[in-house]
């Protein structure tokens, strides 16, 4: 132990990993290597004009689907643009192994466009991978010129060429119930609560006030574990392949436990049932770290404005804001279709015009100042049957929701440090802690409980991200 706190090692060998603890990294054990799943990319025969690879657990093929030019369904994943192209969406749920995967893929010449996280970007931002958006698809750099600066940039490769471009921009803060802040803090004003929860020592105190008036801080404990994660100085794995836990991730421990000992957590499940109800009238819940991509879920699990929460959610930066990986679209060198590639990329990441409409219809923060500004006042112009109406983001939560958490995305610590067994590890964390949390184990034993995961899961760094070193 090193002035009180965990360092914690882990070695990604060959023939192994080795987790080491400790400052002088004393304690240490072998793990063995476990053999990698089976790629799962579907490779379908549907004699699609253009094929689409995309992790599973993002939203890329219903964004499509928002867009104009989305035309009919031809089947499963298969879809007909207005222009008579057809375009087969191929989803992959291997989030560890996808950039193996995908690298495959690419070079098998499977697919013709890809999404990729940020994390895993680098590998994929050379001619081996990627073509260039400028000089092989042919767009100007005018054409990005509307786009966020910090998240564009992250699309060059190492001669500053173009090749990826981003839909998106991620971002998360603190999403408080206005009625609760009215009525336990005596001002429902975002500057105001702020004050009330800006630092750790300022939440602690606040979450003791809301216990003595029968609400809880949170709802679940993981709540903020990604702000936390995103707020990391130092990368969860460095350059030479060890693992180290991070002071935040540390201090995330920390304030669970104290959460948890005294009552301020109504200890849900992220994600399930009784987490959900917590957005809904009714809940004793003080607030959530929201991120933008979550807000949209958000505004539909708050019902109306008469019997629901609608319209009583406030905003503020909380004790930290947190950016979270953005995704890119990329063009195979393979792609033999690029005039429909190129359509693809304009809708959702560069025309203004389709842009507005995925603001308003897709319930994403798109990857445009200009564009999700002027969707709120676009009209139902851009606004789909299924769909909220145009101002539902400012009318929720009072405030310019979009905005803030644009400014909020800006504030990027972690930065480029993500890898990608960064999210196996969170998840790694979260479960053998939470029985320290519960009262059910010790520290000690839950660190333990921590070490056989990292064993048993075979964690290895995947071949194609060598590419980007």
């Amino acid at each position: 132990m090193k002035d009180g706190k965990l360092i914690l090692g882990l070695i990604l060998t060959g023939a192994g990993i080795v987790l080491l603890i400790g400052s002088d990294y004393s304690r240490s054990f072998k793990v063995t290597s476990i053999a990698s799943s089976q790629a799962s990319l579907s490779l379908d025969d549907s004699g699609a004009d253009l094929e689409v690879y995309y992790p599973q657990d993002t939203k890329f093929k219903e964004l499509f689907k928002k867009s104009s030019l989305y035309s009919s369904t031809v089947s499963n994943g298969v879809y007909l643009t207005a222009d008579g192209t057809q375009i087969s969406f191929t989803p992959n749920s291997d989030e560890e192994n996808y950039a193996d995967d995908l690298a495959e893929a690419i070079t098998s010449k499977e697919a013709d466009l890809y999404v990729v996280k940020e994390g895993d970007l680098p590998a994929f931002l050379n001619s081996k991978y990627s073509l260039s958006l400028i000089d092989q698809l042919g767009f100007s750099s005018s054409d990005f010129s509307y786009q966020y600066d910090f998240v564009r940039e992250k699309g060059l490769d190492l001669s500053d060429v173009l090749r990826a471009s981003s839909f998106e921009v991620s971002s998360g803060l603190f999403a408080y119930r206005r009625d609760i802040a009215q009525a336990v803090l005596g001002s429902q004003e975002p500057s105001e609560v702020q004050e009330k929860i800006k630092d750790q020592d300022s939440l602690n105190q606040t979450a003791a006030l809301l216990k003595s008036a029968g609400y809880y801080l949170s709802s679940s404990l993981d709540d903020n574990l990604e702000a936390y994660y995103s707020n990391s100085s130092a990368a969860l794995i460095d350059s030479a392949s060890y693992f180290h836990m991070p002071s935040s991730l540390q201090n995330w421990i920390e304030q669970s436990k104290n959460q948890a000992d005294n009552g301020y957590s109504h200890k849900t499940e992220k994600g399930e049932m009784y987490w959900e109800m917590d957005h809904q009238y009714g809940s004793k819940v003080f607030g959530f770290y929201l991120s933008s991509e979550e807000m949209g879920d958000l505004i539909e699990e708050s019902g109306d404005e008469v019997t629901g929460l609608y319209g009583k959610w406030g905003l503020c930066q909380g004790n930290m804001s947190y950016r979270r990986d953005n995704y890119y679209l990329l063009a195979s060198p393979y792609c033999d279709k690029m005039t429909e590639a190129k359509k693809i990329i304009s809708a959702l990441t560069c025309d203004q015009s389709e842009m507005r409409r995925l603001a308003v219809n897709a319930n994403i923060l798109v990857n445009s100042a200009y564009a999700q500004s002027n969707a709120e006042i676009s009209g139902s112009a851009y606004v789909s049957s299924d769909s909220q109406t145009s101002g539902t983001y400012a009318a929720c939560f009072e405030q310019d929701a979009l905005h803030l958490f644009a400014e909020a995305a800006k504030e990027d610590v972690l930065g480029s440090k993500r890898t990608i067994k960064d999210k196996t590890i969170l998840g790694y964390i979260s479960n053998d802690f939470s029985s320290y949390f519960s009262g059910t184990s010790t520290y000690d034993a839950c660190l333990k409980a921590l070490e056989t995961d990292l064993k048993n899961g075979g964690l290895k760094i995947p071949a194609v991200s060598s590419q980007s070193e």
